[in-house]
């Protein structure tokens, strides 16, 4: 390896032109075979002055992967034409004898110094900006083993030192080449293309932009690669895009965030660190949650300007009809006039601050819209300011501009311009990202929470569609899979009295009753990792569970009876009336078909029914369904694990326990109805007995 490598371009390219300096001084003082030592100090000089051009380009404007290997191979060239050009210099009879020297010699290193040239060349082509730069620069040399690596090189050159149009198809068909190959993306990354990528997408056009956030979410297909992409700096780029981006170019930067967090968790930590969820969950809000503030917001500010018109009209009262109005003290106003203070006049609505999307206290929440602060009285729906009037919402948004002030309003008119086909692919960009960002963590689930993203999902649950209402429908079964695993998380996210808990349990059972099948299996899942937060009897959640185990789709099936599995375990606290509750609603008899019939949902159905045995055994929808049947067919397949017919076995024996034949004591009396109620004795079928005494 040489030293080249691993040292500045600056340094490399310096050091090969003082070793060029060198080779000419020896090529001129040789004294043997002269012709062509002349011949290769005309090719040595002009090769120095491409050098000197290349050096005085600047190592900022050089691409450096391929100019480092250039100049190791450039090195070994002039290396070799300075231990030839000293041979051919006077000495001894015997070194001259040793050391022979032949015409070949110099044909094979004219060849090589010839590649060399066409090597520095093409640097330079593809170093050239605007119109220095030709339409093709070719294939170098050095490449021409692999010349798919010479294309990377040429396309990384463009994005990095190329106009801003060229940098945009440039980064587009780096894309394109990440596609064809694992190869492909390995060179792309290893060649150092990732950081100006990242430096288009901080600087360029919104096309160049967009090119190279999905460029970037390409090139994100393992963990390796994408922690190499982190090491680059990629999540300070797309927290900025993410903050202050144009709404396409915020698409397909949440695409490759998702992209990116699903193959790594480290990059999952670093995002989470670094305040992406609440920027995504704010470009999820955004026309999610305004849309039903609306009418309160109006409803407010009409208010607002009738008690301020009042006051103003008694201040001025006070002062003699004056044109001077006295300033009212707050702390002799009543509450709801400080309150109407607070507010702000009519403004254009606009999407949610990150800040404000913590729920640091309890809310009151009209259907999904915008949570309100609860009243210390509990009367109005507004609460009695303390200190100075501060809010949050009103000052800053989250680039720390006014959000009145000329930056903010022109952003948000220019967002309102979206199409809504753009619009939508945010949202469901923005839910996507959040949905990777919960899966498996429990620590960015909790951060998810904290937000107002729960509201979200329920609202575009609800009426979303597409990939929109998938999306949210999955991050909410991340979240779901999280509170499962993390009893924190439990209380505080889904306690019965949230408002947001009860919105989005609301719509996954409404998903589960009318959606499709692709949705439902998602839901039932959350539903069931959520199985501890119901109370008894719960029917409104195990009644459509239950109807699920009767569909026609199979992931459906088992899914359902993995969820009610949750409901019926021992170590759910109310277990034994969840357990009542999904027989009566003709549980019973599902699980018996799904036992008795081989299929992909028969062990997860052979578990609920063995629960169900051992917890309400006595039940008689077991009997009716005939449970103890299936159970004993299920015992004899062999495909039965040995876990699983560990407790299939208890739940027969539990089973028979409770129907073995039952003897009453009046069963034991001997029957003498007959002497009572006629003299002939009841007909009795003659016995063995009775034919022998005959």
């Amino acid at each position: 390896m040489s030293h080249l490598e691993g040292a500045r371009l600056d340094e490399a390219l310096t050091h090969v032109i003082q070793l060029g300096e060198q080779v000419k001084n020896a090529l001129y003082e040789a004294d043997s075979f002269k012709q062509e030592c002349h011949d290769l100090l005309q090719k040595i000089d002009r090769l120095s002055n491409f050098l000197r051009k290349a050096h005085s380009v600047g190592p900022g404007n050089l691409y450096g992967r391929p100019t480092r290997k250039i100049m190791v191979e450039v090195e070994k060239t002039l290396e070799k034409v300075f231990t030839l050009a000293k041979k051919c210099k006077r000495s001894g009879m015997l070194k001259r004898v040793i050391t022979i020297t032949s015409a070949a010699d110099f044909k094979r290193l004219n060849i090589q110094v010839d590649n060399a040239i066409e090597d520095v060349t093409w640097l330079l082509n593809v170093s050239a900006v605007g119109d220095d730069r030709p339409d093709s620069v070719g294939l170098p040399p050095i490449a021409i083993t692999d010349p798919v690596l010479a294309m990377i090189w040429e396309q990384i050159a463009v994005v990095q030192v190329g106009a801003m149009e060229a940098r945009s198809d440039s980064a587009s068909i780096l894309a394109s080449y990440a596609k064809e190959s694992e190869r492909n993306c390995k060179l792309i990354i290893e060649e150092g293309g990732i950081p100006p990528l990242l430096r288009l997408l901080k600087e360029g056009s919104i096309a160049g932009q967009e090119a190279a956030a999905e460029a970037l979410g390409i090139m994100a297909r393992d963990g390796e690669k994408v922690k190499q992409i982190l090491d680059d700096g990629v999540v300070e780029v797309f927290i900025l895009i993410l903050t202050h981006g144009s709404m396409k170019v915020q698409v397909k930067v949440a695409r490759a965030l998702a992209q990116m967090v699903s193959h790594n968790g480290d990059a999952q930590d670093e995002f989470a660190r670094e305040g992406a969820i609440r920027l995504l969950v704010s470009l999820l809000a955004y026309d999610t949650l305004d849309d039903t503030s609306k009418s309160q917001k109006s409803q407010v500010n009409s208010i607002h300007t009738i008690v301020k018109d009042q006051l103003d009209q008694k201040s001025t009262q006070k002062v003699g009809g004056g044109s001077v109005n006295k300033p009212v003290d707050e702390d002799a106003s009543s509450d709801t006039e400080k309150t109407m203070r607070v507010s702000k006049p009519a403004e254009p609505p606009h999407s949610p601050d990150p800040k404000d999307l913590t729920l640091k206290k309890p809310y009151q929440v009209s259907g999904l819209g915008p949570t309100k602060p609860a009243s210390a009285g509990g009367g109005g729906g507004f609460s009695k300011p303390c200190g100075p009037l501060r809010n949050s919402s009103f000052e800053r948004n989250p680039d720390g501009h006014s959000r009145h002030g000329h930056n903010y309003r022109a952003q948000r008119q220019e967002r309102d311009r979206e199409d809504p086909e753009t619009k939508q692919s945010l949202k469901a960009e923005a839910a996507h990202a959040l949905w990777k960002l919960a899966a498996g963590n429990v620590k960015n689930s909790k951060s998810i929470t904290d937000t107002r993203a729960l509201l979200c999902f329920a609202k575009l649950v609800e009426s979303g569609e597409g990939l929109v209402q998938y999306n949210s429908v999955m991050a909410v079964t991340e979240i779901a899979k999280a509170a499962e695993q993390d009893a924190e998380l439990r209380r505080a996210a889904f306690k019965t009295n949230s408002p947001a808990a009860k919105a989005v349990v609301e719509q996954l059972l409404r998903v589960i009753e009318e959606a499709e099948p692709e949705l439902q299996a998602p839901c039932v899942k959350a539903i069931g990792c959520l199985a501890r937060i119901f109370p008894a009897p719960a029917l409104h959640v195990l009644r459509p569970l239950t109807v699920q185990l009767g569909s026609e789709d199979v992931s459906v099936v088992e899914e359902a009876c993995v969820a009610l599995q949750k409901f019926a375990f021992k170590e759910n606290y109310l277990h034994l009336e969840h357990s009542r509750t999904i027989l009566d609603n003709g549980g019973a008899n599902h699980l018996s078909q799904l036992v008795y019939f081989e299929g992909p949902a028969q062990t997860e159905a052979v578990i609920l029914l063995s629960y169900l045995c051992l917890n309400v055994g006595e039940s008689e929808a077991l009997e009716k369904a005939d449970a103890l049947g299936a159970l004993e067919a299920a015992s004899r397949r062999p495909t039965i694990s040995e876990d699983v017919r560990g407790l299939l076995c208890d739940a027969i024996e539990h089973l028979e326990l409770y129907r073995a034949p039952r003897i009453h004591p009046e069963d034991t009396q001997p029957n003498l109805t007959w002497l009572t109620s006629s003299f002939e004795p009841p007909q009795q079928v003659p016995s063995k007995l009775d034919s022998l005494v005959v």
